[in-house]
């Protein structure tokens, strides 16, 4: 069974300015996705869901474009770490027909349904409110 890949971040459980806890450990490459990466034109790419399946690393992430709406791509790695292929075309849109989705996706997680045999995709959407 494919399982969720946890990407490395140095996360620090604090309490009262002390450090109580390391949790992760930040890679050396971070970030290892930037804006200039992607074959369009973006302002600045997020916090993607990520998973582990058939031997790479596949990582919805939210892109934000130039007028500050995001929607969901796909980067792929072999190694979760270098070399990533990012799909010219995003996977999913806000859809102007529904008003939450106003301003755009964000906060993708991608979740394994053992019981289902198959992947969830969940986000957040963004609107007025």
């Amino acid at each position: 069974m494919d399982r969720l890949r946890r990407i490395d971040v140095r996360v620090l459980i604090c309490y009262n300015k002390y450090v109580i806890k390391e949790i992760f450990t930040r890679d050396e490459g971070n970030p290892i996705l930037k804006p200039a990466d992607w074959p369009y034109r973006v302002n600045s790419v997020f916090n993607p869901g990520a998973v582990e399946f058939n031997g790479e690393t596949f990582l919805l992430v939210r892109v934000e474009d130039m007028k500050g709406f995001s929607h969901l791509a796909v980067a792929k790695s072999r190694d979760g770490r270098q070399d990533w292929r990012i799909d010219t075309e995003h996977l999913l849109c806000p859809d102007e027909n529904i008003g939450e989705e106003r301003f755009g996706l964000e906060d993708s997680r991608v979740v394994w349904l053992p019981e289902r045999n198959e992947y969830a995709i969940t986000y957040v959407s963004f609107s007025r409110g």
